[in-house]
């Protein structure tokens, strides 16, 4: 099990691999896919983990760009096709099974990016198509299966180009502030205790200052 409670955890990135040129086999191969990045901030893998009174803020998770397709040549007939960029998933953080419960948590200013794609090889005077891009999702948060419980919690001013702060489904215990909930679900919606949920067409801005240091905090180095 794992206890957070009363801690930022920021400024933290996970990048996945680049993925390796095509060789040459007796065909001329496509790039490698980029690997995935997952939870810049915190990768929670099953068990039992809680974040309470914390902040997630300025983490990063990237996807590895993809490989060159294998060059062909003037004289030859084909080349590689370019490998598809990695997948960043769950900048700030990324719950794959287990019990995750944030109460009275802020998730704010994470990044979900995907990697590029790489270029296809040259034969002659052609080149072949280049990989497509990564996917980026969950710039707060990516929920993959498990259980997850929020409460009193604001998510929101994260970036991604699927699901900006929140990615899977949420028990939500009330009082929570989501900027952008496209992509999430389970949210209370009417009702005294609901939660506040904005959209890509409506986000709500929570009017947050700039993150800072306590004075006397250590500042690791």
């Amino acid at each position: 099990s794992l206890t957070i409670s009363q801690t930022t955890i920021a400024e933290n990135q996970a990048i996945g691999g680049n993925g390796g040129a095509g060789g040459f086999d007796g065909n001329y191969k496509s790039g490698g896919r980029g690997g995935t990045g997952h939870g810049g901030g915190l990768f929670i893998a099953g068990g039992r983990a809680e974040l309470t009174l914390s902040t997630l803020s300025g983490n990063d998770a990237a996807g590895g760009n993809g490989g060159n397709g294998a060059h062909g040549g003037m004289a030859a007939s084909s080349a590689g096709i370019g490998g598809d960029g990695g997948s960043g998933l769950g900048g700030g953080l990324y719950g794959r099974g287990g019990s995750l419960t944030l109460t009275s948590a802020t998730i704010s200013e994470n990044i979900s990016l995907g990697g590029l794609g790489g270029p296809g090889g040259v034969f002659g005077t052609q080149q072949k198509p280049s990989g497509q891009m990564g996917t980026g999702s969950g710039g707060g948060i990516y929920v993959n299966g498990g259980s997850f419980s929020i409460s009193n919690s604001l998510i929101a001013n994260d970036a991604a180009a699927g699901a900006p702060d929140i990615f899977g489904p949420v028990n939500s215990q009330c009082y929570n502030l989501i900027g952008n909930g496209d992509g999430g679900s389970g949210y209370i919606l009417q009702g005294a205790n609901r939660d506040y949920v904005g959209s890509f067409a409506s986000r709500i801005d929570p009017l947050l200052g700039i993150l800072t240091k306590e004075p006397g905090e250590l500042t690791a180095t």
